[in-house]
């Protein structure tokens, strides 16, 4: 467990821009993880996740949090829809309400998130981008336009969140 310690202090901060320091620190992670959740256990997959992301960034753990919540909502929405649609076919998993992330899967999710970023060139993210409105009385009279092109920059700013 000290080994543990040591290396998430050591990788603290890991930035979204350093791919080869996140899965450096993801591989030796993961490999403490696997030698310490062997019964008798002496770390659960939801005190992993919590320590794998206290060491990164603070701004790459809250990009990575909104990621990984908006993915639970679609997978949320998908698996009722796919529940309705085998109304005869047995439901079976694991419910993780408390635990809804495997280290394995969330670590993929970050390297995913940061080798994306890599081939767009290291794009900055925002973290919460500020909400841009219009003042519709001292607007153009064109104000479909404008609520459409609001749509789309709402649109473009919840695609590169995801992505």
């Amino acid at each position: 467990m000290a080994d543990l310690d040591r290396l998430c202090r050591e990788n603290r901060g890991i930035k979204i821009t350093d791919e080869g320091d996140l899965k450096r620190f993801g591989l030796q992670m993961y490999s403490h993880y696997k030698r310490l959740s062997v019964p008798p256990a002496m770390i659960t997959n939801k005190v992993a996740c919590e320590r794998y992301m206290r060491t990164l960034d603070s701004e790459f753990s809250t990009v990575l949090r909104n990621a990984l919540a908006t993915s639970q909502v679609f997978n949320k929405r998908y698996q009722t829809r796919a529940r309705i649609a085998n109304a005869n076919v047995p439901v079976t998993g694991v419910n993780r309400q408390d635990n809804p992330i495997q280290l394995k899967e969330l670590m993929t999710m970050a390297e995913e998130m940061v080798s994306t970023l890599s081939n767009e060139d290291k794009i900055p993210i925002i973290a919460r981008p500020p909400k841009v409105r219009f003042d519709y009385e001292t607007s153009p009279p064109n104000h479909a336009k404008v609520e459409e092109l609001e749509n789309s920059i709402s649109n473009l700013k919840d695609s590169f969140l995801l992505h």
